[in-house]
């Protein structure tokens, strides 16, 4: 006897059931664990390495010492073509703080504004001493330059050289980003003399060889004084 409509409806009402019931009876699957964090170290790497001490930076291994880049001085220049400075060298407060809690830090170079993708040029002639990631400062690229002089670029979204690298001045280092401890695409940019951090702002159109004058009379000082003279001994008993 041939089921009718409502018979048919009924066994695929049994079916549907009976497979939702089966299937409630299942083990419920272990969900898959979550991913963890992304490393702060750099991705190609699979090990932590502490950072070197930062005035070490630009000595990485096989890197030459800043003296043995090129010869003669050179004239510092502008990293980017278009400058505005949003930060200084020295002291400022924190800017991924809270404000009622933003505590007052030494800022080691110059924040300049730039645009996604944006050009970023060798301040002078040298030698590339680190081409990558280095912590906070995303993608840094250090040149090592004559007379002891390094220079930092940080917060890469591109790098465009490789370590040993030799690259002229206003040669292409990478492009601008936001890689890195950073609130918004801009170009850190810093300065070493023989491993003390400087203001690289003074540098812009100096050459290296005058700062480097320079710095030998601060460190010779003035001509000594004429000593004070000796103070009258005082009349008293025995005088």
């Amino acid at each position: 006897m041939r089921a009718g409509p409502d018979g048919i409806a009924a066994a695929l009402l049994a079916l549907l059931v009976g497979g939702a019931a089966g299937a409630s009876k299942a083990p419920a699957k272990t969900p898959a664990p979550a991913r963890p964090p992304a490393p702060l170290f750099a991705p190609h790497t699979s090990t932590f390495v502490p950072p070197p001490p930062f005035p070490d930076l630009g000595l990485a291994p096989g890197a030459p010492p800043a003296s043995e880049v090129t010869a003669g001085s050179f004239v510092f220049r502008w990293p980017l073509d278009r400058i505005v400075i949003t930060s200084h060298f020295g002291g400022r407060k924190k800017p991924l703080r809270k404000k009622k809690s933003r505590a007052h830090g030494f800022h080691g170079g110059l924040d300049l504004d730039g645009d996604l993708g944006e050009i970023i040029h060798a301040a002078g002639p040298g030698r590339v001493a680190h081409a990558g990631w280095f912590f906070g400062y995303g993608n840094l690229v250090v040149v090592n330059h004559a007379d002891g002089f390094q220079t930092l670029y940080g917060h890469m979204s591109e790098v465009h050289v490789f370590v040993g690298e030799m690259v002229r001045a206003g040669a292409t280092l990478g492009l601008v980003g936001s890689t890195g401890t950073s609130t918004g695409t801009h170009l850190h940019f810093g300065a070493y003399y023989k491993g003390k951090l400087v203001d690289p702002e003074p540098l812009i159109g100096t050459s290296s060889a005058a700062f480097v004058a320079g710095s030998v009379a601060d460190e010779e000082g003035a001509p000594d004084e004429p000593a004070a003279p000796a103070p009258a001994p005082a009349h008293g008993k025995g005088h």
